[in-house]
């Protein structure tokens, strides 16, 4: 197969990964701007406040604000719920930013065997593109969420007016982790094959 060929058939896998990163910034900026809006500070005083933290950091506040804020309860639901789903991407999201990717076979593969800790083990992931879409699904879902938690007046408009996206199961199911034991295997063919006398010393 030559180069181009490859590249055209690795290209609709590639450009998904890049429509899920890009709607994974999205909603982590939903998460950003709704605990910076609870919180009651001027902009200017939030974003010194809350700037450049990770999600974890900023989830934690904004589950705090909410209960300060005495949101319904429903309200509070829905933000744990995206919360939670939003921390389960963007674990995939950091080892398709972080790791080693590449195509093969229908799948984008992921890899840290050049940053593992050992040669001997190291974790290996695979996503479809249904896998990048579903991510990206959830992520759009998560930013419209919070978003008209924010601004409920958007819920009457025509862009934000299909009520079923605020009810609607998670596209995107984690898989099991795996991880691949090299000296696993290294144990099991010393156990298969035949030890070798030790050599005579005359």
């Amino acid at each position: 197969m030559e180069r181009l060929e490859l590249y055209e058939e690795d290209t609709p896998y590639f450009a998904a990964l890049g429509r899920f990163i890009s709607a994974y910034a999205l909603a982590e900026a939903a998460a950003m701007m709704l605990t910076r809006s609870l919180s009651g500070l001027e902009d200017e005083r939030s974003r010194i406040a809350f700037g450049g933290m990770r999600l974890s950091d900023i989830s934690e506040r904004l589950r705090k604000f909410a209960e300060l804020e005495e949101l319904p309860d429903e309200k509070i639901d829905c933000i744990e719920d995206c919360l939670q789903q939003l921390s389960q991407i963007g674990k995939q999201r950091d080892k398709l930013v972080h790791r080693r990717v590449s195509y093969e076979e229908g799948h984008i593969h992921v890899s840290n065997s050049f940053t593992s800790k050992s040669l001997l083990s190291f974790e290996e992931d695979k996503f479809s593109i249904y896998d990048l879409k579903r991510m990206q699904s959830d992520c759009e879902t998560i930013y419209i969420r919070l978003h008209t938690i924010e601004y409920p007046n958007l819920l009457g408009n025509a862009k934000w007016g299909d009520i079923r996206i605020l009810h609607s199961a998670w596209k995107y199911t984690p898989p099991s982790p795996k991880r691949d034991n090299h000296m696993a295997h290294i144990r099991k063919r010393r156990k298969s094959s035949p030890r070798r006398p030790p050599a005579s010393r005359e």
